[in-house]
């Protein structure tokens, strides 16, 4: 991550607008590149590498490289809508981290779905931003395993109220998160701002002592961004033969974070991973074409 120290953040705010974007052409090039790189450092981490796999790390690398910097652009643009909501990190800070998220967008990028990297790597950008400023961004330093809970907390309560009427106790809330009451206590007097702790917290009543306190965070971007593009989707997908439809919907939208398994889904679907592949790589096609002529 050479590319994304303080020094190269300062040149590339200094040259951003220099930065050609890519094209559509060029992003799926240089996607499938990455995406070679990744699967080789993911079977062969520490080599020996062939020269064939050689020349596969050196354009991997230059494409991820050039990635990253025909995208830094989104970088600065999404930094700069959260500088009202830090108080101790920089614009520089955000830069950073925003930069550190848009490299995993790069690596996990696959252009063969048909959209377009700007869309998937701003959520990527985002949680990097956001997650720092839920981390670092305090005067009291909350430990990983508090803004752990903190975000189950986060995603409990909505439903909690939803199903009961009314806010979760203290109790409720730790017995969720598999922590001790008083720990969880703890967690929630010190995830508010130090500024305006005693203004937001009040431990005499629970029916407003959570949801405003816990550092508003993106969940993993992947569940944002992949329900946004098959919410887009939808009418193409509908369009397909049901077991094609039915393949799509495990394979891609099942999981937020990741795409399901071959092999788990031949257990589901009773079928052979040969014929899932058909079907997916059919479907596909079939969307491509019809997304085209649209």
């Amino acid at each position: 991550m050479g590319y994304v120290d303080t020094g190269t953040i300062d040149h590339i705010l200094n040259h951003a607008g220099r930065i050609p974007l890519l094209t559509a052409e060029e992003e799926i090039l240089l996607g499938r590149r990455v995406q070679a790189l990744m699967r080789l450092l993911e079977d062969n981490p520490d080599g020996p590498y062939t020269s064939a796999e050689q020349r596969t790390l050196r354009l991997g690398k230059r494409a991820k490289e050039r990635m990253v910097t025909a995208n830094i652009r989104l970088v600065i643009h999404v930094a700069k809508k959260y500088v009202h909501r830090i108080s101790t990190l920089t614009l520089a800070d955000l830069i950073q981290e925003g930069s550190i998220g848009l490299i995993r967008g790069v690596e996990k990028f696959d252009p063969e779905r048909g959209y377009k990297f700007s869309t998937f790597g701003y959520w990527w950008v985002r949680q990097g931003i956001s997650r720092a400023i839920t981390r670092d961004d305090r005067v009291i330093r909350l430990p990983i395993n508090a803004i752990e809970a903190l975000n189950k907390l986060r995603g409990f309560i909505p439903v909690f109220v939803q199903e009961h009427g009314r806010q979760p106790s203290y109790a409720e809330c730790a017995e969720h998160c598999e922590i001790a009451e008083q720990t969880i206590r703890e967690y929630i007097k010190h995830s508010a701002p130090a500024t305006s702790l005693d203004q937001r917290v009040n431990s005499n009543d629970d029916s407003s002592m959570l949801i405003d306190l816990i550092a508003a965070e993106a969940e993993d971007p992947l569940d944002d961004g992949f329900w946004a593009v098959r919410h887009h989707l939808k009418p193409v997908m509908a369009s397909l033969p049901p077991e094609h439809e039915e393949v799509i919907q495990l394979r891609f939208f099942s999981r937020p974070d990741t795409v399901m398994s071959y092999k788990l889904m031949s257990e589901q679907l009773g079928l052979s991973r040969q014929a899932i592949q058909q079907r997916e790589q059919r479907a596909l096609r079939a969307m491509r074409t019809r997304m085209a002529t649209a």
